[in-house]
């Protein structure tokens, strides 16, 4: 047998129930991960649709009527004339800049006023968010217009600085009250922003923080929330991250990974976002942010997933603006990266917290930038070779990590058939950033035999009563018989399936000793030989006019080979 094959089969028949977010474990049994990412609601599984393999539940926490959730929660509030670049909200007013105007609107939907914006702030000269102090009055950066602007609430100029002769790119509030300034930061000084005099626009002064390009809301303490930012001082454009930056520009508190856009993903890697948008804190200290992939997360104070939503797979999120304000959330909608088609979408805060505490599928997650890997190409372990797990956690772990503890779990190809999880080992997660990089999970003796395998791993916060499970993923790995010819290190680069031109794919044929075609390349025609593409008919297409006799022998090769 090929072990790295047959663990494909039987990995693939892992079933994925639905969880409930926020569940909680009298003791760090099997039960399976928590539902800390939220697909969308859909109705809960029979009892016989629950499976004990890897990402199940306690039945009793999710086995019930589905939750009643309005479709398509996300109504539009205002189409502003343009669309919208980018807008911002404050207790009593939304301001939108459309390109070629600033429009103010109630939160309700109802225009106050409107008025010309110069050209630099226009979606093609990459204009800054608006910053609008306790008066009213804004203020507008542009990268290639370099320029920093202040308008009267009406609209009319006050001041227009060009600060250091630079492109900012990024412009944010810092502070309240009498100690109110402007921070904006310039693609040519990435140490550190400059603070704004909010009177006639002159330097006051640096501000440690830098933000290239990001979203920041002011939070009603005069803390500001930060995305797209870094841990790093030494790497200013590391833009996994979510921050809370006192007034003096100290990182309170931060959390997320250290990639985006889909990095380094892989089976068992922690989350990240994908694009991260603004954030904005809900009245309990949950942080909401943004994805414009479609997705809104919610994340506990302490750095916690608490999960995502699509609110059905009908939320559109075309720009990075988001904001909470008197119980609604305000956000960018319409056609990703279109701002001419955007407009502002609004959905209550009880509705976006109802999908997100509905049972949901699982995440196969541990969290934000919490991992479990193998050291061996494809999880395969050749023969000989002894067989390692390690869990992973970005550096900000460290400041939770002391009430924190890891579950582990390995299913034998045994356990994986017979749906049992072998009780799991605990053990706590170290505190210092360079332990937390790497910290070694415990592979039984019995589990490094050749075969396939299943690895569970649960992460707990014991701090609760009983402690909360905060996410479970499962890395499959397999080890090597003697005599297997599979060395997947020495494949040439690429990921190809085979064929003349894909060394990749003949490489592994070869080695798997398999010729001709492959399971990837087949006509269906050859199994429905009577179904007509334009005219289907259940007779002729479906189920029961399925035949086997017709189809070339190569295509079984894989199959046969791997169940010898």
């Amino acid at each position: 047998m090929v072990a790295g094959l047959a663990l494909v089969l039987v990995a693939a028949a892992v079933t994925v129930p639905l969880l409930l977010t926020g569940t909680t474990s009298a003791e760090h049994g099997p039960a399976g991960p928590a539902g800390v990412v939220v697909g969308d609601s859909v109705a809960a599984p029979s009892a016989s649709d629950v499976s004990p393999i890897c990402t199940a539940p306690d039945p009793a926490t999710v086995l019930g009527p589905a939750p009643a959730l309005p479709a398509d929660p996300a109504s539009v509030l205002v189409r502003p004339p343009g669309g919208v670049v980018s807008f911002v909200a404050t207790s009593s007013d939304l301001y939108a800049n459309t390109g070629r105007q600033m429009v103010v609107y109630t939160l309700s939907g109802d225009e106050v006023r409107a008025f010309a914006l110069p050209s630099a702030f226009s979606a093609d000269r990459e204009p800054t968010q608006p910053v609008v102090d306790a008066a009213g009055n804004i203020y507008l950066g542009s990268y290639y217009g370099q320029v920093v602007d202040k308008f009267s609430p009406t609209g009319t100029l006050s001041w227009s600085v060009d600060p250091a002769g630079g492109h900012p790119v990024g412009l944010f509030p810092i502070g309240t009250g009498s100690s109110f300034a402007v921070g904006v930061s310039l693609v040519e000084h990435p140490a550190s922003s400059t603070r704004l005099s909010p009177d006639n626009g002159s330097a006051m002064g640096s501000f440690p923080l830098f933000d290239d390009f990001g979203y920041v809301t002011q939070e009603a303490n005069g803390n500001d929330l930060f995305t797209r930012t870094s841990s790093s001082p030494t790497q200013q454009n590391d833009v996994g991250y979510v921050e809370t930056v006192s007034s003096g520009g100290a990182v309170l508190s931060s959390y997320g990974a250290g990639s985006n856009e889909g990095r380094g993903v892989r089976t068992g890697s922690g989350a990240q976002f994908y694009y991260p948008g603004q954030a904005a804190t809900g009245p309990d200290g949950t942080i909401y942010t943004a994805d414009p992939n479609a997705t809104i997360e919610a994340t506990s104070p302490q750095g916690f997933l608490r999960g995502t939503t699509t609110f059905g797979g009908t939320l559109q999120l075309g720009g990075p603006s988001f904001a909470i304000e008197g119980g609604t959330v305000f956000l960018q909608g319409g056609t990703p990266f279109d701002s001419s088609a955007e407009n502002i979408s609004a959905v209550p805060l009880s509705v976006l917290t109802a999908y997100l505490s509905s049972p949901q599928p699982a995440a196969d997650t541990l969290g934000w930038g919490a991992g479990v890997s193998t050291p061996a190409t494809g999880n395969y372990f050749p023969p000989g070779a002894t067989p390692s797990l390690a869990a992973s956690f970005d550096p900000w772990w460290s400041r939770e990590a002391a009430h924190l503890e890891l579950t582990t779990s390995v299913e034998s190809e045994g356990a994986l058939r017979a749906e049992s999880v072998p009780a799991p080992t605990t053990l706590p997660v170290p505190t210092s950033p360079d332990a937390l990089a790497s910290v070694p999970l415990p592979v039984p003796e019995a589990d490094r035999a050749p075969g396939p395998y299943l690895a569970q791993v649960s992460l707990y916060d014991t701090s609760t009563r009983p402690p909360t499970r905060l996410g479970t993923t499962c890395v499959p790995y397999s080890v090597g018989a003697e005599g297997d010819g599979l060395s997947l290190g020495s494949l040439p680069p690429g990921a190809g399936t085979g064929g003349p031109a894909d060394t990749r794919g003949v490489a592994l044929n070869a080695q798997l000793g398999l010729s001709g075609l492959r399971a990837l390349s087949f006509s269906w025609s050859d199994f429905l030989p009577d179904c007509k593409a334009g005219a289907p008919t259940a007779a002729t297409c479906g189920p029961q006019a399925m035949t086997f006799s017709g189809a070339p022998t190569s295509y079984f090769e894989a199959a046969a080979l791997a169940a010898t």
